[in-house]
């Protein structure tokens, strides 16, 4: 039978096991939350170098957001890699500096969009404005800062992957370089490009996601975020876990006027030794417009537009194709709304328009919902309002 003082000092030492177990469990969970809400430091725009260094100066008071969760090929656990962001802004441009702590680091210069981006290491930001879980912005760099930015829209797209329209150009800039320990980016995103509710106190939603070739795990390719993944959740959009407050902003309007004259001589000769016999030269003019009334709130107009300034297709083959081929849409003024007319069956296909004398469109997208409205050669094509999901 045990005596007082050694029943006394057994439950002593149970308590004391207790204790130290939940004083465990605290220190992990502490360890392992990021705050939620991040009111950013506002700097001068002159305080950042866009260099691809990261430097002390530039993340003086910026919040930080590690990437703690691996989305694929684990669930939610620890990633092998570890990258952080540091996140601040000035009166019109949102910094985000990035650190990545790396093995070995694989970063392929490629064209704009490309998808040999995905390959390798890159880091990039999702951002909901709205807050509404209606889309959320992607903004994405690897080292070598080639660049790819996209609209990833509710639902999944074609080949059951998330809907993902890769047409939009935000005008951003970014700047990497591999260090002796990984690599570092820098991105600069102006407010203008970006959609987001009237007024100078903004309240966005973010994620920082990064991807690898993990050398632990076969060299599988690792997709990692700030926030924790759901593979069973019906809305992927809402699945942001931070928030960013950005106080009086400024917000440039736009107001373009883009106007344009080409012209081109063509001639012919029937022999050799004759002179060149020349046509009448044709002329060609037109003005195009955008005007931004508010944030939410534009509108575009082009008189006789010059659409074929574009980049080349890339050759594509349609033998025993059973369905015409779709090219991207690479015109600046189809671009911008594109997410509203993304349809998954080809509803709208504007790469047929191709010579049109007028060409106009108003967007709004507002808290709730988004409405666009083009208008080419006085005929109206549709108008679509798209209701917050």
């Amino acid at each position: 039978m045990l005596s007082n003082s050694n029943l006394k000092a057994m439950i002593l030492i149970k308590k004391l096991k207790i204790f130290i177990y939940l004083l465990f469990i605290f220190c992990f969970l502490e360890v392992q939350s990021q705050e939620k809400i991040l009111n950013l430091n506002k700097i001068e725009l002159d305080e950042f170098n866009l260099d691809g260094i990261v430097s002390n100066a530039e993340i003086n008071g910026a919040k930080i957001l590690e990437v703690k969760y691996e989305e694929q090929p684990g669930y939610n656990t620890e990633p092998t890699q570890r990258t952080i962001a540091f996140l601040t802004y000035s009166s019109k441009h949102l910094y985000v500096g990035i650190k990545a702590y790396r093995d070995k680091v694989i970063a392929p210069v490629t064209t704009r969009d490309n998808r040999a981006i995905w390959r390798g290491d890159f880091t990039g930001i999702a951002i909901d404005t709205y807050g509404d879980a209606r889309n959320n912005i992607i903004i994405n760099s690897n080292p070598s800062g080639s660049q790819s930015d996209a609209i990833r829209m509710p639902g999944t797209g074609r080949g059951g992957g998330p809907s993902v329209n890769s047409n939009v150009n935000y005008d951003f800039k970014s700047m990497g370089r591999v260090t002796s320990d990984g690599y570092e980016i820098e991105f600069l995103i102006p407010f203008s490009e970006l959609p987001f509710p009237n007024g100078n106190d903004q309240a966005w939603k973010i994620k920082i996601f990064t991807g690898y070739l993990d050398d632990e795990n076969a060299g599988a390719e690792v997709r990692a975020a700030t926030s924790m993944s759901s593979r069973d959740s019906s809305c992927q959009l809402c699945l942001l876990d931070h928030t960013i407050i950005l106080n009086e902003i400024e917000i440039d309007k736009k107001l373009n006027f883009l106007p344009y004259v080409s012209s081109n001589l063509s001639g012919s000769r029937e022999k050799f030794y004759d002179r060149i016999n020349f046509e009448t030269p044709e002329l060609s003019y037109g003005l195009g417009f955008d005007i931004e009334l508010n944030k939410n709130l534009s509108i575009e107009g082009t008189i006789n537009p010059d659409f074929s300034q574009v980049e080349s297709d890339a050759t594509r083959i349609d033998i025993n194709s059973p369905t015409a081929i779709n090219y991207r849409e690479r015109r600046p003024f189809f671009n911008r709304g594109i997410d509203a007319m993304d349809y998954s069956l080809n509803v709208f296909y504007s790469r047929s328009i191709n010579n049109p004398s007028f060409a106009s469109k108003i967007i709004n997208q507002g808290k709730k919902s988004g409405l666009i409205v083009p208008s080419i050669e006085r005929f109206l094509f549709s108008s679509i309002s798209n209701p917050n999901p």
